[in-house]
């Protein structure tokens, strides 16, 4: 988790940096220069609420707080 946190972390600080300081690049539309807009998350697991509540094939991730792991890894709003 804390590997693919840190990738997300990476990718964020890039792609901010390539659209301006700001993250604004310009564009209220999603076009090119206007910095991250939107990520996704897939898993393997149930998510309910704040927690996986299900997940028979990723050990050690029942009862993961899931959405507060994203929260604070990406260091934005979510």
């Amino acid at each position: 988790m804390r590997r693919a946190l840190g990738a997300a972390r990476r990718l964020i600080t890039e792609t901010d940096a390539s659209a301006g300081a700001d993250g604004g690049g310009g564009s209220e539309h999603g076009v090119h220069g206007a910095g991250l807009l939107a990520a996704g998350v897939s898993t393997f697991g149930v998510v309910r609420g704040d927690r996986v509540v299900l997940a028979p094939n990723v050990p050690g991730w029942e009862d993961l707080p899931l959405p507060a792991l994203l929260r604070e890894g990406s260091a934005r709003r979510c």
